[in-house]
């Protein structure tokens, strides 16, 4: 079957026995996708869920809130089979170093991401340029870094950066993605100073006027992070059709932004995948493997 008759079966229903299926050592079985809560990962997850599904095959969305367990699950379960959530080489560094050699960096699919602090633009214009430069103003900040779930990555590196730049009077103050934005849209709209997690891609840049601020000892890594899908080490030999697909997948940081924006107006995330495969079917058609 040619990859443009592939296409097509998204679009077309009742396409469900494929020859890219056929090709498969045990096409029956389900293959689990693994996700953390993040909206980002979520969406991009249920993209490739509804084509592989409009391709003839199960698959299974795994929602996990700490992607530490998504890696366990990977490599000494066989639980999850595939995450296109791997932030690597530095935020997800303890997860690799501790499972890699049972998983497979199949490819990029995000070529280009940025995390650390962020503050408004009129903060930063005020002189605020580093996490250093937050040092003695901390009543001007209300003593609080806005942070994410305790044990996060971000909120980590958050406390490690108070202690290391010497930011007396800060603490990290605990919160969720859509609490800390709903802080920064009110500071935004009073004009106080807040200072909180950030990253890209995310909606919150195209949103918000948020301006990054340096970090010169990379608590947050060197920002050379890209975003990784990850299999279980086999999963090649078993889904080869799938694995090639998924060598294929990459989106550009903005396609991801404007779906973590697409979700944030529409809690159901298979409407917003499917939506936008039906707008793009030159870039679902890319990434279509050549069959026989």
């Amino acid at each position: 079957m040619s990859s443009l008759v592939i296409t097509a079966c998204l679009f077309t229903a009742g396409c469900t026995d494929t020859i890219a299926q056929e090709q498969e050592t045990n096409p029956a079985e389900t293959i689990v996708f693994g996700t953390p809560n993040w909206p980002g990962v979520t969406v991009k997850t249920h993209v490739v869920k509804n084509i592989l599904e409009s391709n003839g095959y199960d698959v299974e969305i795994m929602s996990i809130a700490d992607p530490g367990l998504i890696y366990t699950a990977m490599a000494e379960r066989g639980d999850v089979d595939v995450l296109l959530g791997g932030w690597l080489p530095a935020t997800q560094k303890p997860y690799w170093d501790k499972y890699g050699d049972k998983l497979e960096l199949v490819n990029i699919n995000v070529n280009e991401t940025w995390l650390g602090l962020g503050v408004p633009g009129y903060v930063y214009d005020a002189g605020i340029h580093s996490i250093p430069d937050l040092k003695g103003n901390a009543e001007k900040f209300d003593g609080r870094i806005v942070t994410l779930e305790a044990g996060n990555g971000m909120t980590i590196a958050a406390e490690k950066s108070i202690e290391a730049y010497g930011l007396d009077g800060f603490e990290v103050q605990i919160s969720s993605t859509p609490a800390m934005l709903a802080e920064v849209q009110r500071a935004e709209g009073r004009g106080d100073w807040i200072v909180f997690c950030a990253w890209e891609p995310h909606y919150m840049m195209l949103d918000y006027d948020i301006k990054k601020l340096e970090d010169p000892q990379a608590f947050f890594g060197n920002n050379d992070d890209v975003v990784y899908t990850v299999t279980r080490k086999d999963f090649k030999d078993d889904f080869p059709w799938v694995y090639e697909f998924l060598k294929n997948f990459q989106v550009s940081p903005d396609v991801q932004s404007v779906w973590i924006g697409d979700f944030s107006a529409n809690d159901d995330p298979d409407d917003v995948a499917k939506e936008w495969i039906q707008n793009n079917p030159d870039l679902v058609e890319s990434w279509m493997p050549e069959t026989a």
